[in-house]
């Protein structure tokens, strides 16, 4: 097997595509769809990168009846091209970054997929408190300790 990847996403390598995710595409790529890493999810739409730029694309999914399986920002997607592009799957995530949902329910909200490195910055001029990392636990794709 040779070591050198040749991206045939037309040049989402910058974004992370990479073999792994090539050889989870292909069943896609044979229905017509093309790769793209979704940048932005508000009421519907998504803004989405794909190997020939930017598109504004509807969200063509089932609806999902858990809020951690909705698209969000970092997701690797299946678009449909066209006049109207519109995003018809998800490639399975690598990682998340999941927060308590802002209704009063137990269901988490996903802020994004698919991260390698997370910067946690605290101005020098606030009073010092301790925070509280309780929540926080490397993902790997498992679940968190004791759950």
């Amino acid at each position: 097997m040779s070591n050198h990847f040749t991206d045939p996403s037309g040049g989402l390598s910058p974004y992370g595509w990479t073999e792994s995710l090539d050889q989870a595409f292909a069943e896609h790529r044979e229905a017509g769809l093309e790769p793209a890493r979704i940048a932005r999810v508000d009421r519907g739409l998504c803004d989405a990168i794909t190997g020939s730029g930017p598109v504004r694309a509807a969200l063509a999914l089932p609806h999902a009846s858990d809020p951690l399986l909705t698209p969000c920002t970092g997701d690797w997607a299946a678009l449909r091209p066209g006049r109207e592009p519109r995003l018809v799957a998800l490639l399975p995530r690598r990682s998340t970054i999941v927060r308590s949902s802002a209704s009063r329910t137990s269901h988490g909200q996903v802020l994004a997929a698919n991260v390698d490195t997370v910067v946690i910055a605290v101005p020098l001029s606030a009073p010092w408190t301790r925070p509280s990392w309780s929540g926080c636990w490397p993902s790997r794709g498992t679940a968190p300790p004791g759950r």
